[in-house]
């Protein structure tokens, strides 16, 4: 059935010992408003943080599910991909671990071509490193976004008028390692190539030092879905 509401629930600074679980819950409708409740997943790990999950179809022809990342360990982090069974439950696969890989997203092609999937890390592969944004392919091979130092927040949104929609791949960029003594609240996005490739560019330099939330709505009422960033600071648009 369809999911109306999914939700990684973990560690919390007041429960620190809670446990990590992928939740998806199914409005039963009615007047008393009553949520079906199913665990989708619920991964043994040192560290119990869920850091992304969407909606998604990997492949053109494939099912509806959800493309979602966890911390396997403190550093290590492993997406995942789950669609639920007709028998009932959920099949789960693991897709890669990638070291302070926390932001997962899929670009669905318009032109019906299976999804990209694109990863964002607040931090390299080395201790005291800048993070990145890249093109995951299916052996492995990562295809670089131009960014500056690490990401904190990464979607794909749809910009513009919604008949007509420019589909982006956005993200925060310009974290530092030494946090807000050096990092600042960049906002940059990709546009999708006719090679199948992405081409990005600075869209705004903010006044803080992260940009930690992406999405799109029509804030002004002008018919166009504008881009909308949350920062330390402030939403910006």
């Amino acid at each position: 059935g369809r999911v109306d509401l999914a939700v990684g629930w973990g560690v919390h600074r007041e429960h620190l010992d809670a446990p990590a679980q992928l939740v998806a819950y199914r409005s039963a409708g009615g007047a008393a408003d009553t949520w079906i409740e199913e665990v989708v997943v619920s991964p043994t790990t040192s560290r119990a943080q869920f850091s992304s999950i969407q909606p998604a179809r990997l492949a053109a022809e494939g099912p509806l599910g959800l493309l979602y990342a966890h911390y396997a360990s403190k550093y290590e982090v492993r997406g995942a991909f789950a669609v639920p069974r007709t028998d009932g439950g959920w099949s789960d696969r693991t897709l890669e671990r990638i070291r302070m890989g926390s932001h997962w997203v899929a670009f669905e092609d318009a032109d019906q071509r299976d999804a990209t999937l694109i990863i964002g890390r607040p931090y390299g592969d080395e201790i005291k490193s800048h993070g990145d944004v890249f093109v995951l392919a299916e052996d492995g091979t990562r295809t670089r976004l131009d960014s500056e130092r690490g990401v904190r927040s990464l979607a794909v949104l749809r910009l513009g008028p919604p008949a007509d929609p420019i589909e982006r791949v956005c993200y925060g960029d310009g974290w530092h390692w030494r946090y807000k003594a050096e990092a600042r609240g960049h906002l940059t996005c990709a546009q999708r190539d006719a090679d199948g490739g992405f081409t990005a560019s600075r869209v705004a330099e903010t006044d803080g030092y992260s940009v930690a939330h992406l999405d799109s709505g029509d804030l002004d009422g002008d018919g166009e879905n504008e881009l909308l960033a949350l920062g330390p600071n402030g939403v910006y648009r």
